[in-house]
């Protein structure tokens, strides 16, 4: 159900950025900027590695590649979401990178660690662990207990460090029953109760579907409320994106999706949206975990790069907006400090929509196909378009 935003202050539109990740060889701090620059991202999310944070038994050092990118990223004026993960050897109770903490020292051992990385940046949002209902990242076997035992340990540990910690739960998506998020987070919750639950600042999600549009969103979020316990605070999408292997190598696509997936991210009324990913993490196109970048492996921008700068464009300066579905149609306006308004409309109809827009002095239309602004002199005091899936959001600025 999408219950409509109305004169909502702008400050409580998503902070929205990417999920940066690299392979090696590593993309260097620079380069991570300037394509933070080139989507106009407010925010960013970062791994800081368990094991290559504490190298000996209670000493630790944030690895000096994740701290020149958190700090570059600091100095740009940009928030960031740090992951705690995954598994550290020190411990016996956890070990490799997909063993995490599965008893009570090395979850003692993990809480200290994400104490230490909270105290280090204690501005940053801290996610705890990352897909722990993906048996991939929790030794084939995922434990939602164990996960709520992990939690708690953690969470105790960083307030005791830092209590204004912003602190989220593990993004969770969709893998195989009863892994599945829902079933998984409903007994992870209940497990770790509502005392800790209650002191999340949100809810992370990883809302990645293969097969559907970017507006899959709005029912992933209504289902996983339904049936976690303690979710009335807010949603974060921490990584969602569309690999090649799932939308082709047409890269216009994507550049729709990405712009249809802000726009949803702003009518859903999530916290964040940490778009995965920053660039592709491997020069194969053909690999299915390599092509989710907005950005090509050499740093190169994809379209998709500038259709989401359009739309973070055209989210900037606003005071007040508001954000809802009508009919088969998605309408966010945004009102600005001078008076102007602009105004995104889109539709994932499978037939075109005719709309009518109502804008008194319409100055210029962004033509998001091309992503470039074009102008028209308007007859009456209304925009007419045609909407439709292969459609980009229209970005209307007017009055």
């Amino acid at each position: 159900m999408i219950n409509p935003i109305l004169n909502a202050s702008g400050s409580a539109l998503p902070a929205i950025g990417a999920a940066q990740f690299s392979f090696a060889p590593k993309t260097s701090a620079s380069q991570i900027v300037r394509m933070l620059d080139n989507i106009g991202a407010r925010i960013v999310r970062i791994d800081v590695p368990w094991a290559d944070t504490e190298l000996a038994p209670g000493v630790y050092a944030i690895p000096p590649y994740v701290d020149g990118i958190i700090a570059a990223a600091q100095a740009s004026g940009r928030q960031v979401v740090l992951v705690l993960g995954y598994g550290n050897p020190l411990y016996p109770g956890s070990g490799a990178w997909n063993l995490p903490p599965r008893d009570a020292a090395s979850c003692n051992a993990y809480g200290n660690y994400g104490a230490f990385v909270s105290a280090t940046y204690p501005t940053a949002i801290i996610e705890v662990f990352n897909e722990w209902n993906n048996p991939t990242y929790w030794a084939g076997a995922p434990d939602p207990v164990q996960a709520a035992a992990l939690l708690t340990a953690c969470v105790t540990k960083i307030l005791a460090k830092n209590p204004a910690a912003q602190i989220m739960t593990a993004g969770v998506g969709p893998v195989a029953a009863p892994n599945d998020q829902n079933p998984f987070m409903n007994a992870l919750a209940t497990a770790a109760g509502p005392t800790i639950m209650g002191r999340m600042t949100a809810h992370a999600i990883h809302p990645y579907d293969a097969s559907h549009p970017p507006e899959a969103l709005f029912d992933f979020i209504d289902a996983y409320r339904a049936a976690v316990p303690y979710t009335s605070g807010p949603i974060a999408v921490t990584e969602w994106g569309y690999t090649n292997a799932w939308i082709g190598t047409d890269d216009t696509k994507r550049a729709i999706y990405v712009a249809r997936m802000i726009g949803c991210a702003v009518v859903a009324g999530v916290k964040l949206l940490t778009i995965f990913g920053l660039h592709d993490t491997g020069a194969d196109p053909n690999n299915i975990e390599y092509t989710f970048g907005l950005h090509k492996f050499d740093g190169m921008p994809k379209p998709a790069v500038a259709a989401m700068r359009a739309m973070m464009d055209a989210l900037a300066g606003t005071v007040t907006y508001d954000a809802e579905q009508i009919g088969n149609v998605y309408r966010i306006a945004l009102r600005k400090a001078n008076g102007a308004v602009t105004k995104i409309v889109w539709t994932e109809a499978t037939t075109s929509v005719n709309w009518v827009e109502p804008m008194a002095a319409p100055p210029h239309v962004v033509d998001t196909a091309g992503f470039r602004t074009w102008h028209r002199v308007m007859p009456d005091s209304s925009v007419q378009l045609t909407l439709g899936p292969t459609v980009p959001p229209v970005i209307i600025t007017g009055t």
